[in-house]
């Protein structure tokens, strides 16, 4: 995935401790996926043409090394029950 969008702004966030909604600074990264450059790029595309991945992360170090135009990898892991 390439990613197009990495900023911090501050917004409303759920805090299920108070029940209630309080401003955080959170980090938003958008995704897309990549079409061509390596192999591996162009055999990801073939199988996922379309598509975003966005996030909003109250870990502002949980994005660091990423940058808008650079390439990531997003690991989906099923969560046990």
């Amino acid at each position: 995935m390439q990613v197009s969008v990495l900023e911090k702004r501050e917004m409303d966030v759920w805090n299920a401790e108070t029940q209630q909604n309080e401003k955080k600074e959170v980090v938003n990264l958008q995704a897309w996926p990549v079409s061509g450059g390596s192999e591996e790029n162009k055999r990801f595309f073939a199988a996922s043409p379309g598509g975003m991945f966005s996030i909003y992360s109250a870990n502002l170090t949980a994005f660091e090394g990423a940058a808008v135009g650079k390439s990531i990898y997003i690991d989906v892991t099923v969560a046990a029950d």
